[in-house]
C-alpha cells in the first residue's frame, strides 16, 4: 500500500481519495463517502471474504475489523473501517447468510474460523422477519390510501 498524497491512498491499482482541507465536506458525509470507497477496496482486495452487492456474502469472523485495520497499516481511520463494516453487515443479503444452517465465519485470508453461533442465527432471523413484516405493512398502507380529490382524479376531468 502506498500513499501518493495526503488525500489519496494507492492499494495495488486502486486509489482511495480521502477528504482534506482542499476537498471539504461534513464529517458525517466524509466518513460515509470514505466508508463506501473502502468497501469497494475491500471487495477488490479480498474477494473471497468481501463480496459486491450482486454476489452472495459470507459471514465475517468476529474481530475482522482489527484484521482490516492491521492490514491497512493504520492509513484509514479505525472509525471509517467500523462504519464500512457496519454498512456491509447491515445488508439484507449478509443478514440472510447468517441464518444459513451450517454457515461458517471466515477470516480475512478466507479461511473458516468458526460456525455462526445459534444466538447470531436467531438474531438474524428475527431481524429478517421484522423487516419483511415492516415491508408488508408499508405495502398494505400504500395500497389502502384513498385518492384525494385533485387535478388527476376522475371527478375533476372535463369530459
Amino acid at each position: 500500500m502506498a500513499t501518493t498524497s495526503p488525500s489519496t491512498i494507492l492499494v495495488g491499482t486502486e486509489a482511495l481519495t480521502l477528504a482534506t482541507a482542499e476537498n471539504p465536506t461534513s464529517r458525517r458525509q466524509r466518513v460515509y463517502n470514505e466508508s463506501l470507497a473502502l468497501l469497494n477496496l475491500l471487495c477488490e482486495s479480498w474477494p473471497d471474504v468481501f463480496r459486491h452487492e450482486n454476489e452472495l456474502p459470507v459471514p465475517l469472523s468476529v474481530g475482522i475489523r482489527e484484521e482490516v485495520i492491521r492490514e491497512l497499516d493504520s492509513v484509514i481511520e479505525p472509525y471509517v473501517v467500523a462504519v464500512a463494516l457496519k454498512i456491509y453487515c447491515q445488508q439484507w443479503a449478509y443478514i440472510h447468510c447468517l441464518t444459513t444452517p451450517g454457515a461458517w465465519r471466515v477470516a480475512l485470508d478466507g479461511t473458516p474460523t468458526a460456525p455462526v453461533s445459534q444466538e447470531h442465527q436467531d438474531e438474524a432471523a428475527k431481524r429478517l422477519t421484522a423487516a419483511l413484516e415492516a415491508r408488508r405493512r408499508r405495502k398494505e398502507q400504500s395500497s389502502n390510501k384513498i385518492a384525494k380529490p385533485g387535478r388527476h382524479t376522475k371527478e375533476n376531468r372535463n369530459v
